[in-house]
């Protein structure tokens, strides 16, 4: 109950000091060295006067009180004018117009993700390499962040774009290719891939 009390009234202390405008340092220190007592004191003393924070709030208001436009100087062809050349028809002046423009911030481009290289040598292309690296590309419908990628598949026989793989064996997986407006299987052995990029079809 004594700590608990001590404690109360180290943080009376702190807050009469903030009310008060006195130094926290200073309230603390006295209310610590003699309890309750302290925070009575510094309590029934008056407030300081924060003169220097009321200027520096008062500032800005002045500040903008004080802001007035200036009005366009009179243009040629004005009342002046008329006087001067009383022969010369009165032509009203056009008004000034303002013209703020503001340059339209550049829509930036996506940004496509990094192909991802598989090389023979640094990996064994099989049955389980495949299932466990695109286990997207199995399904009928792709769903996800694999939606929009494609196998580019580098073998012995050429090159392969692969959107979809339909069956996997032991020995060689069965690749959906697209050409043109129609899509081909085509039979790619494990043997014969040298390397496979995972990338964006846009890439």
């Amino acid at each position: 109950m004594l700590v608990v009390l001590y404690a109360a009234n180290l943080y009376a202390a702190s807050e009469i000091s903030r009310f008060r405008g006195r130094p926290v340092a200073l309230v603390c220190g006295v209310s610590a060295v003699a309890p309750v007592l302290g925070p009575i004191v510094f309590l029934a003393l008056p407030a300081l006067e924060r003169r220097g924070e009321e200027e520096e709030e008062l500032a800005p208001s002045t500040a903008e009180t004080s802001t007035f436009a200036v009005p366009n100087p009179p243009a040629a062809g004005s009342a002046e004018t008329a006087v001067a050349n009383p022969l010369q028809p009165d032509v009203p002046s056009a008004p000034t117009i303002l013209k703020l423009s503001h340059a339209e911030p550049a829509q930036a481009a996506t940004a496509l993700p990094a192909a991802q290289i598989f090389q023979r040598g640094a990996f064994t292309f099989n049955r389980r390499f495949f299932e466990t690296k695109f286990p997207g590309f199995f399904g009928v419908v792709r769903h996800g962040s694999d939606k929009d990628m494609v196998l580019l598949i580098k073998a012995a026989r050429g090159e392969f774009v692969a959107e979809r793989i339909s069956r996997i064996s032991a020995n060689e997986f069965h690749a959906q290719v697209r050409k043109g407006e129609v899509t081909e299987e085509v039979i790619v052995p494990f043997t014969e891939i040298k390397e496979i990029q995972l990338k964006h079809k846009n890439a």
